[in-house]
């Protein structure tokens, strides 16, 4: 399976553990990285790895990112 740098919140979501809903809230907040494009949010898988290594979620919940 391709991986893809934009990601939807149904990805987010998975790739951080936690509900759709809750990235939603994040993203509204502006408490994560994330873009609106037209009723959507989108966010780059990058950054939100990046940002969720800033605020400490345990390392065994941050999926290893493939070498290139």
């Amino acid at each position: 399976m391709e991986q893809r740098d934009i990601i939807d919140t149904r990805d987010c979501a998975e790739l951080l553990g936690i509900s759709e809903e809750q990235v939603r809230k994040l993203a509204r907040a502006r408490r994560i990285p994330a873009a609106r494009i037209g009723n959507r949010w989108r966010y780059s898988r990058r950054q939100v790895l990046e940002w969720a290594k800033l605020i400490a979620i345990p390392r065994q919940w941050i999926p290893a990112e493939p070498l290139s």
